[in-house]
């Protein structure tokens, strides 16, 4: 096993410290069936940097999941 799960779970603390709730807490939604969901009422103040890091997070296929490296490289950390 490699780190990508714990850079799954990352995803998933930034997505609830960013608006106090898990993707899964959206009504019909569970990971897997489709992107994840960024509700625009929760997330217009948030910047597009986070959103994005967040999405390539959580994306699925833990080969396509960035990696620790390419996350610190991200433009959201270097706001």
């Amino acid at each position: 096993m490699d780190s990508k799960i714990d850079m799954w779970a990352l995803g998933v603390v930034l997505y609830k410290m960013a608006v106090a709730y898990k993707p899964t807490q959206i009504a019909g939604y569970k990971y897997g069936q489709g992107p994840i969901p960024f509700r625009k009422f929760d997330w217009k103040k948030r910047s597009h940097e986070l959103q994005d890091l967040v999405n390539n997070l959580l994306e699925v296929d833990p080969e396509r999941r960035i990696s620790a490296e390419e996350a610190l490289q991200h433009p959201w950390f270097q706001i």
